[in-house]
């Protein structure tokens, strides 16, 4: 384990597959929509008949997932508006979200040391808080390599975007990468609207 003490969330595989809680309202369809899935569960029920595995299938729906843009408005609210949500989450892990989105490269946590000043403008940035010195000493938190802050801070992008779409979908936009090896946000940097300046 190159930066996270313990097991890291953040590479833990059951926590990547976690989705949402769903509630029995979730499963309650309009008669339009339960036609579509009748339709759907004969289609795929014909390319098993014709020797296509159920894998091959999930696979090939995973493939055609049409993904929103990602627009970040100038206050530095995360909006994917071609699925009417806002994605929330507190100011740390929004800065460590919008560095990585900045950037289309990957990063070793241990890296971030590097970057503070970088992480404190974004900070100050879309903070309210006005205290300088204690968003220095969060964002020194955040970049020790001997603390957990910043696997803490990556949970919390996971689970701001899992709360509003499902894992296929959000795994897009939140900051991954195998455990002690570099990270970074893997969604097509043309999708991203920028509307606040970092």
């Amino acid at each position: 384990v190159m930066f996270c003490i313990g097991p890291s969330p953040i590479e833990d595989e059951a926590f990547e597959r976690t989705e949402p809680k769903k509630s029995p309202a979730d499963r309650k369809f309009t008669s339009e929509q339960n036609k579509l899935i009748d339709i759907a569960i004969d289609a795929v029920a014909k390319l098993q008949l014709q020797g296509i595995s159920l894998d091959i299938i999930k696979e090939l729906i995973t493939q055609k997932i049409e993904l929103s843009r990602l627009v970040i408005t100038e206050k530095g609210k995360i909006l994917l508006p071609d699925y009417n949500k806002e994605v929330v989450m507190g100011p740390l892990p929004k800065t460590i979200f919008l560095f990585f989105l900045k950037h289309d490269r990957e990063f070793m946590f241990t890296d971030l040391m590097d970057y503070k000043k970088e992480l404190l403008a974004i900070y100050e940035k879309i903070s309210n808080r006005g205290d300088k010195e204690t968003m220095i000493r969060s964002i020194d938190t955040l970049t020790d390599p001997t603390k957990n802050s910043i696997c803490e801070k990556c949970s919390a992008v996971r689970r701001a975007f899992l709360e509003q779409i499902t894992y296929d979908v959000a795994r897009n936009y939140f900051i991954e990468g195998t455990q002690g090896m570099p990270k970074r946000i893997n969604l097509d940097r043309n999708l991203i609207e920028w509307r606040i300046k970092l």
